[in-house]
């Protein structure tokens, strides 16, 4: 589930063309969110800070916002996720 945070979140951003967005807003984003509440704590603790920490976007936790630079790993990254899922539906 942390992965598909993670890339839910940088994708956003992508299709999104906003380089700032609230937890709030990214929360709204998600189609399939049952707890919000759940969903808003995993970003806040786990998935900005596992993000920011690898350089793809910053997280003012004080404030709960999050900018993205558009950084080149990002494409880089999401590309990756793409071609591994395809692999892996080819394999079944």
């Amino acid at each position: 589930m942390a992965t598909e945070d993670r890339r839910w979140v940088l994708e956003y951003f992508q299709s999104s063309g906003d380089d700032v967005a609230s937890i709030d807003e990214l929360v709204d984003s998600l189609d399939h969110c049952d707890d919000r509440e759940r969903t808003a704590l995993g970003l806040h603790h786990r998935t900005l800070p596992k993000l920011a920490d690898l350089g793809l976007l910053d997280y003012d936790s004080r404030t709960e916002t999050v900018r993205c630079y558009g950084h080149p790993l990002l494409s880089k990254h999401l590309d990756g996720d793409a071609e591994r899922e395809r692999e892996e539906v080819q394999e079944r």
